[in-house]
């Protein structure tokens, strides 16, 4: 009879860990699907500092307050003495201009401030010259001269456009470069008492980047992945990064607000997807020429519907 109630005990108590188990399961996956949606919170915007119009590039009504990232968009690197060392620098320092780079970045960053104190600004390096090539020639220097840049303009972090279709930097230099960055962005946010607003590391990789790419060690650095998806024509990227070991977790899903060899971006299908895949959120290309009129001014059409569908509030 002792036997026979320990067996029967023991068969009650395996039932009861099979039950509990396979509620435990279904309330993870019904809550899975909750945890990704509730994930997708954050909207970023690119603005381009480059260009002429800049009276209609900055406005008084530009809609910093309904974003919570700007990446200003862009610096290079230059090697100012000829010594084969590259800092990251001005674009307009180095040809005819009518404007300066830090003028307007400054100019940026004071109204940006003023309509959302709560907004973190990034600078972000370009693409198109050899960027990222020139910038693992020397890494720890480099890293050192984004602090210099950042700190000098009261930034709150640092992004990389990573395309590299023309770029002849190697899977070692990338490495190097992105662990200088991340240990000096660390080192910096100690020294600048930031406590729990630590300086950010945010890359922006097209299809491009793949070629020269680590996920595992683009996952371990960076805060952020902003994946060009724009056009509602590159979604298989979540998969490309995300198969390349990169965690969908700290994506945000790109579109673009201008029209360029397409329409703008309708912002609703960015939104449902960062929401089925649980990315942290969405951002576009780019806030300064959002849905130009005739006259080549922005109306900001894109980046008003991003924060009323995101349920951030109502647009103005």
């Amino acid at each position: 009879m002792f036997k026979t109630a320990k067996k029967y005990m023991f068969t009650i108590t395996l039932l009861t860990v099979v039950l509990a188990l396979t509620v435990l399961s279904g309330c993870s996956s019904s809550l899975t699907s909750q945890e990704k949606a509730e994930n997708t919170q954050l909207i970023g915007n690119f603005f381009g500092i480059f260009g002429d119009d800049w009276e209609n590039r900055l406005r008084d009504d530009t809609p910093f307050d309904k974003m919570d990232f700007v990446y200003i968009a862009f610096a290079h690197p230059y090697d100012e003495n000829g010594d084969g060392i590259y800092e990251l620098g001005y674009e307009n320092a180095h040809k005819e201009a009518p404007f300066t780079d830090q003028e307007r970045i400054d100019q940026v960053v004071k109204l940006a401030r003023e309509k959302n104190p709560e907004i973190k600004l990034l600078i972000s390096e370009g693409w198109s010259m050899q960027d990222y090539w020139k910038s693992a020639q020397n890494p720890e220097i480099f890293a050192d001269s984004v602090v210099t840049m950042m700190r000098a303009h009261q930034l709150d972090g640092f992004d990389m456009d990573y395309e590299i279709a023309t770029d002849p930097v190697t899977l070692p230099q990338f490495i190097a470069l992105v662990e200088a960055l991340r240990k000096r962005l660390d080192e910096a946010s100690i020294e600048d008492q930031r406590g729990d607003n630590p300086y950010l590391l945010t890359i922006t990789p097209d299809h491009t980047s793949l070629a020269v790419w680590d996920g595992k060690v683009v996952n371990d650095n960076f805060d952020y992945v902003n994946l060009q998806t724009y056009w509602g024509e590159r979604f298989h990227f979540i998969d490309l990064f995300e198969d390349s070991g990169v965690d969908v977790s700290k994506m945000l899903i790109g579109l673009a607000s201008e029209i360029d060899r397409n329409p703008a971006d309708s912002p609703q299908p960015f939104i449902d997807i960062a929401r089925e895949r649980g990315a942290r959120g969405i951002f576009a290309w780019r806030v300064d020429t959002d849905s130009l009129d005739e006259n080549g001014i922005p109306q900001y059409t894109i980046t008003n519907k991003m924060w009323e569908l995101m349920g951030r509030g109502e647009a103005q």
